[in-house]
């Protein structure tokens, strides 16, 4: 597999992938955080956990505030 590794920091995310655009901006404005041992799993469903977690963080990289619960 031809990753881009260097770049995104997901060794599954492939450099011909169409989003791996918006898969390195998560991952540098610290929306995803991957799986763990630089995985993002890029074809696995997203829970509903984690769309609030990335809607969270996305709010928080947007307005530089951090939401409390």
């Amino acid at each position: 597999m031809e990753n881009n590794l260097k770049e995104t920091g997901f060794k599954d995310v492939k450099k011909s992938s169409m989003l791996q655009k918006e898969i390195t901006k998560a991952k540098k404005t610290k929306i995803a955080v991957g799986v763990g041992n630089n995985l993002f799993k890029p074809d696995q469903k997203v829970t509903r956990a984690e769309a609030v977690a990335f809607a969270f963080r996305a709010v928080e990289a947007a307005t530089g505030q951090e939401i409390k619960i």
